[in-house]
């Protein structure tokens, strides 16, 4: 029975042991996975993207600056999501003629 006792024990304190550490570990991979803007100026141009008050021309200007100054940047997922937002492609522009928009010529007719 004291056997039993101090083996049920040992292991207790082995599995506490082995818990403990982990989380040790985890910081370690959240740093390897973490997104980092490869200087302040890589930042500045996203900041000038995300402003409301800034021109759709000069937002486009600003990510095609981003693009060709960081081509393998950590946010390239980001920068490619605002690109879309930004840029109408085909199934934007037939989805605004769905909804009953229509450009100015067909107005006038």
């Amino acid at each position: 029975m004291k056997k039993t006792i101090i083996s049920l024990v040992a292991i207790a304190a082995l599995a506490a042991g082995l818990q403990a550490q982990a989380p040790a570990a985890a910081p370690a991979t959240a740093q390897k996975n973490q997104k980092n803007w490869k200087d302040q100026a890589e930042y500045a141009l996203y900041s000038e993207i995300i402003k409301p008050t800034v021109p759709p021309a000069e937002r486009l200007q600003n990510l095609d600056k981003w693009k060709a100054g960081y081509p393998q940047s950590d946010y390239a997922e980001t920068r490619q999501k605002n690109l879309s937002d930004h840029v109408p492609g085909p199934e934007q522009a037939s989805r605004g003629l769905r909804h009953g928009h229509r450009d100015s010529q067909d107005r006038t007719q």
